[in-house]
């Protein structure tokens, strides 16, 4: 029974033609009335293939290329970055909240993000969020914060603990945006 579920799960599942679980189990379960032999359950078969190696289930089913794009190695590095503060991405999001009023708890709006990472050590260097939608001002304050020194603003917060990134960085790297396109961004 075993050499029958590798056997279909080599020729009949392993293949471009991408046939479902439920195919495989009937095709299983034909070859063994065929051979008189007691099929195993569903569940055994749908086990067999749910332990497949995913990467190698997918390049026999989909390609090779979907399967290095889904599953193999990213080996470049992000050109320029060799040390911290060389290259800075930065960027927004519309968080997934709703910030209300504390008195009457009717909704404010959804908060935006901006935030500047840097690429060599992958911490954020600096953030700023408004209720306002991105612009050079958001920009600008991020970049403001990236490059100051943090103590104050951790007091602020009332956090007792350090955020030791800050300084100029060397290439600020962003999509291409108005807010990121803007002659006042390109001139600070």
């Amino acid at each position: 029974v075993e050499a029958i579920i590798k056997d279909v799960i080599e020729t009949l599942y392993l293949t471009k033609q991408k046939r479902s679980q439920k195919k495989i189990i009937d095709a299983v379960k034909k070859r063994c009335h065929a051979l008189r032999i007691k099929p195993p359950h569903s569940n055994t078969i749908r086990t067999r293939l749910n332990a497949l190696n995913t990467m190698k289930k997918t390049k026999r089913r989909h390609g090779t290329k979907t399967a290095h794009d889904k599953y193999g190695e990213v080996k470049a590095a992000f050109p320029g970055a060799e040390t911290p503060l060389a290259v800075v991405q930065i960027d927004h999001t519309l968080l997934d909240i709703v910030l209300v009023d504390d008195e009457h708890r009717e909704p404010i709006g959804r908060p935006w993000v901006t935030f500047a990472i840097d690429v060599y050590s992958r911490m954020v260097v600096g953030m700023y969020i408004s209720l306002d939608h991105p612009s050079a001002f958001s920009v600008g304050m991020c970049v403001q914060h990236a490059i100051l020194q943090k103590h104050d603003f951790m007091e602020r917060l009332g956090i007792n603990d350090t955020w030791e990134t800050w300084g100029i960085m060397r290439t600020l790297h962003a999509d291409n945006g108005k807010d990121f396109r803007s002659q006042t961004i390109q001139k600070a």
